[in-house]
Formats: structure tokens, C-alpha cells, sequence
């Protein structure tokens, strides 16, 4: 049987319990206390959740941060902002934290939806100006200023699906 492990993270002093190998035949992460096999998580690239939340309890379980951030390639306020958020109990907050780079996001699902809901009525009537009018009403809906960078791709969407709708109409109609 071939060797295929690597260790990643030893026992110390300082993490008497925890040893991380990475099997390089299978890529896979493997996490064992003593002599158990705890977890098992697929190596698959940078955006894998279940890698973030590994190294977020590795990282609220105190082991050594300096081999977390050599051997996986975070830096430690990444890592200490997944800690945290898995802390939290809060799955909002844990869903940001894991998503990536960036502070909160300001368009959420109820904005979104609200801009979708407005759009077409708005934009039909003013096409110059409905990017400005749509974000004084979530101004004052949200008490939330949002960028038109920020609204850009939503509008792109929202015009495409209305000058679809459009010739859908004018075809009906001929």
C-alpha cells in the first residue's frame, strides 16, 4: 500500500490533539484527534466551504496559527473573520464571511427584489434617468445609498428581460 499522506499540522505542545495530513493521491484534507479520523474534506481550490470551515475551528481550536496560514495560504485576519463568524452562531453573517472578500454586501435579496418589482414601470417611462430615480427610492425605502456600479449588472439583466418581454408583446400583437 502506498504512502500517500503528508502532514500538514503536528502535534506540539501547543495542539496536543490535532494532526492534518493531506492526501496527495486522493486530494484530500484529513483531520484526526489521536488517533481517530475526525473529517475528511475534498482539496478542491481556494472557494471550497468546507475547507473555510475547517481551518475556522482548526483556528478557534488555537492551533498554531503561523502552520494555518503557511500550509493553506489565508492570511490571519481571513482566518480569524471565519473564526469569528463560526462563533457567531449567526448563519448570515456565516455565509458573508465564507463568500468572500468585501465588507457587507448593500444590494440583498430584498433590494434586489424591490429594484426587479420597479424597473420596468420606471425604465419604461424614463430611460435616461431610471438609475438615479430607482436609487433615490431605495434611498428612501432602505435608508441605503447604493453605487451604480453596484446596480449595474442587475439593471443590464432587468433591461434585457424587458426588451425581451417587449418583442414578445409586438410579436403577439401582429
Amino acid at each position: 500500500m502506498e504512502k500517500n499522506l503528508q502532514t500538514i499540522i503536528g502535534v506540539d505542545k501547543n495542539n496536543p490533539h490535532f494532526t492534518v495530513y493531506r492526501d496527495t493521491k486522493r486530494k484530500e484534507i484529513l483531520v484526526y484527534m489521536g488517533m481517530a479520523l475526525m473529517e475528511t474534506i475534498p482539496e478542491t481550490g481556494e472557494n471550497n466551504p468546507q475547507l473555510k470551515l475547517l481551518l475556522a475551528r482548526l483556528f478557534n481550536a488555537n492551533v498554531k496559527k503561523s502552520k494555518l496560514i503557511e500550509h493553506f495560504g489565508h492570511s490571519y485576519h481571513t482566518l480569524k473573520r471565519w473564526g469569528d463568524a463560526l462563533k457567531s452562531g449567526d448563519p448570515d453573517i456565516l455565509v458573508q464571511a465564507l463568500g468572500g472578500q468585501g465588507t457587507h454586501k448593500k444590494l440583498t435579496k430584498e433590494i434586489e427584489g424591490y429594484i426587479s418589482h420597479r424597473f420596468a414601470s420606471i425604465y419604461s417611462t424614463n430611460k435616461y434617468t431610471y438609475s438615479s430615480e430607482l436609487r433615490t427610492e431605495i434611498k428612501k425605502v432602505f435608508q441605503l445609498e447604493i453605487s451604480p456600479e453596484t446596480l449595474r449588472p442587475l439593471f443590464n439583466k432587468l433591461k434585457e428581460q424587458y426588451y425581451q418581454s417587449k418583442q414578445c408583446v409586438e410579436k403577439k400583437t401582429l
